[in-house]
């Protein structure tokens, strides 16, 4: 997937480290939506079928090419993974269910395509984020203030299996019935019919369905699935933002802290209004406070401006959850892109970065294409005309059109 867009994401990943494997972009250009998005799903689902079943409890990770880049190494995003996949088992077994979540979609604060009839719309969890988590008229206001409860198809991550079924339901139901030129609007279908299914959570309320109006644009779409039919895929949303971060309806409460030694949380002490107000203070989380940015104290040459903790650089954070994601996902306002790219910690240093990969790893930068043709496609054929942007060095111009 060549083009200045995607040298962002291939050039952070590069630095962080993490290998990409690309869709062959000329299997992908179709000028007809339809098959765009029916290749899009079929040409994942043919790579995941040809990783072969010694490879079904492996993660696997997918990210849209052109719309995003990643901020921290992967050993963390796998880390917060199973943070997650935990927390989902042991809050649906307080409730005294057993589902699991295994295959995390990254989140939206809009459910889109579609209206708000559609089961994909309101036949969804409860966010875990706070019911007040943007003020008083969180859910009720404007959509800066709704909670994260849709999904986005444009990361997800899982094992191998695992998302391989839940790309298979998915390309049957384009095949079945194409209605929208999304392939969005069928992964939500599918995560609908199984919410639907497990049932509301315990902190919400779905519409009264026999209320609800049978015919016209009121009318509430109700899955209909023969009960002979698989619902259950272990899909959930990245709520907290631990792992993805969208920019769509967020671009006001995500900002580039620098938290120096700020690494215990302030409890607010109950007879004072004003002390120590926890939403004032932004601890480094635990996994990134006992880490090291790349390429870690024991690589590090002596006298190398790369950077040695995470304490001392400035980090996207979303200041509603505090986390920082490993990866910044630009849904909505794409020119965001470039506005934000040297604001990253490491596009002071990123030749530095990227030399000292490639003296340990001579693929460093490189992405190869999928499948049984696949291809290396070295960093000098994809990003070299854009290394001035990409490292911040003088005379460096914009990205051009992708």
């Amino acid at each position: 997937m060549e083009g200045p867009r995607a040298d962002l994401r291939l050039s952070s990943a590069a630095w962080l480290p993490v290998n990409p494997c690309d869709l062959d972009s000329e299997q992908m250009s179709y000028e007809d939506d339809y098959v765009q998005h029916l290749a899009k799903v079929e040409g994942i689902l043919n790579h995941l079928e040809s990783l072969g079943p010694q490879h079904d409890d492996e993660l696997f990770l997918m990210v849209d090419g052109y719309d995003a880049w990643f901020q921290l190494p992967p050993d963390i995003l796998v880390q917060r993974y199973h943070s997650i996949v935990d927390s989902s088992t042991n809050r649906y077994a307080a409730d005294e269910s057993d589902f699991t979540n295994t295959v995390i979609f990254g989140q939206d604060k809009l459910c889109w395509p579609g209206t708000a009839s559609r089961a994909a719309c309101w036949a969804v969890p409860d966010s875990t984020l706070w019911s007040q988590a943007f003020g008083p008229d969180t859910d009720y206001g404007i959509v800066e203030h709704n909670r994260p409860r849709w999904l986005n198809s444009g990361t997800i991550i899982g094992p191998v299996k695992d998302v391989r079924d839940i790309f298979t339901a998915t390309l049957e139901k384009i095949r079945e019935h194409h209605s929208e030129n999304s392939d969005q609007f069928y992964f939500a279908n599918v995560f609908a019919e199984q919410s639907y299914a497990r049932g509301p959570t315990t902190t919400q309320q779905w519409p009264n369905i026999t209320e609800s109006p049978q015919e016209g644009p009121e009318a509430l779409e109700i899955p209909r699935v023969p009960s002979s039919k698989r619902t259950e895929y272990g899909i959930g949303i990245d709520y907290e933002s631990s792992l993805f971060q969208t920019v769509a309806f967020y671009e006001d409460y995500i900002t580039w802290i620098t938290y120096y030694n700020s690494t215990q949380e302030i409890q607010p002490k109950p007879t004072s209004f004003h002390a120590n107000n926890p939403y004032h203070h932004f601890p480094l989380p635990s996994d990134l406070a006992t880490s090291f940015p790349p390429p870690g104290p024991k690589d590090k040459p002596p006298t190398s401006p790369l950077p040695a903790t995470w304490f001392n650089l400035p980090l996207a954070t979303n200041t509603i959850t505090k986390q920082i994601a490993p990866l910044i996902h630009f849904t909505g306002k794409k020119g965001y892109r470039e506005m934000w790219w040297h604001r990253n910690w490491f596009y002071p240093v990123g030749k530095e970065l990227l030399r000292w990969r490639q003296s340990v790893d001579a693929g460093a930068g490189d992405a190869r294409t999928a499948g049984e043709e696949a291809r290396v496609l070295p960093w000098e054929r994809l990003c070299w005309r854009y290394e001035e942007y990409l490292f911040g060095e003088s005379g460096a111009g914009g990205l051009g059109k992708a």
